[in-house]
């Protein structure tokens, strides 16, 4: 980061094997607001033209996922829920975790992005618990507490949830999560800890990384978007053994912010990347898969940005998140 000093310029942790191994147990309290009644609609959403566009679009905090009146988004999809579709039906359904960097070493604390940063947390804190999820979030993690945070995730037992998802935000270089004493970690490093080898609690389950950790004094051009793109797909799938030649990152996908891009606009505040993909979670999850909302995304920003994420899956099945 060029606006970091050269301390943070340290080599990045590159192996799990570096983090302790302990066993944890996951507390996950129920609460009975989390599971509160869901809007009914029945218009059709369309996509905006241009977003945020009108008053009706913004994203505030008291925002209520939609869903249909029929008893299960699936009943009007031509999929079998067994063989194409992930089980999505328990309460709670699965775990959140935010990890919310914005406070870095000495330097003076950017509060317009401190307040952004806290903004996307709870959108997506209030939309995943509306989705009937359990939610944990930390703020301004040293990579020596990161690692903790994530050791302490891997070694969970997840065996209850039925998707796992988690959500960093913080500095970065695009393959690089940045602590905020300046240390960082790779991508790969992080999604490695979660694959079938190093968390077997989560095999078969959906994994979903969202990574915002941008490089704020350049944007990317097409070709370094398609160069990035490629080199996430390969980290979700290079992971094999040599027997069997089985993807030991199964059942994961990971979306990853181009850009840092700001929105504020009736309501809206927060990065553009986050509060779009809470838009179109809140107005769609009740009947589109997760891969076709994430394309979305793009198509949603197109008049305002270039592309601002990118992504990889190496899912077997669709997701639906059928609140």
């Amino acid at each position: 980061m060029r606006s970091m000093s050269a301390e943070v310029r340290r080599e990045p942790v590159e192996s799990i094997s570096e983090f302790q191994e302990q066993s944890f147990t996951c507390e996950l309290p129920l609460e009975e607001k989390d599971f509160q009644n869901l809007s009914i609609v029945d218009e059709e959403f369309i996509l905006p033209e241009k977003w945020p566009s009108e008053t009706e679009h913004a994203q505030s905090l008291n925002f209520k996922v939609h869903r249909s009146r029929s008893s299960s988004a699936l009943s009007s999809l031509n999929v079998s829920p067994k063989s194409e579709v992930y089980p999505m039906v328990k309460k709670p359904r699965g775990r959140l975790v935010i990890i919310n960097n914005f406070k870095f070493g000495r330097q003076e604390v950017d509060v317009e992005r401190m307040g952004r940063s806290q903004q996307d947390a709870t959108s997506l804190d209030l939309l995943f618990k509306q989705l009937h999820f359990q939610t944990k979030q930390h703020s301004n993690l040293t990579l020596e507490e990161l690692s903790a945070v994530l050791e302490k995730e891997r070694t969970c037992d997840h065996a209850s949830v039925e998707c796992y998802v988690m959500v960093v935000m913080s500095r970065g270089d695009g393959d690089h999560i940045y602590g905020v004493n300046g240390y960082k970690i790779c991508i790969d490093t992080i999604i490695s800890m979660f694959d079938d080898e190093h968390c077997s609690s989560l095999r078969g389950i959906p994994k979903i990384f969202i990574f915002q950790a941008c490089d704020d004094a350049k944007s990317k051009s097409v070709d370094e978007i398609k160069t990035a793109t490629e080199n996430l797909t390969s980290m979700v799938s290079s992971s094999t053994t040599s027997d069997q030649a089985v993807n030991m990152r199964a059942d994961m996908f990971v979306v990853r912010a181009t850009q840092d891009v700001a929105v504020d606009y009736h309501g809206v505040f927060g990065s553009r990347f986050i509060q779009s993909f809470v838009y179109l979670m809140r107005n769609l999850a009740f009947k589109e898969d997760f891969e076709e909302i994430i394309k979305k995304i793009n198509l949603l920003n197109s008049v305002s940005e270039p592309e601002i994420v990118e992504y990889a899956s190496s899912f077997s099945r669709k997701l639906f998140f059928n609140p």
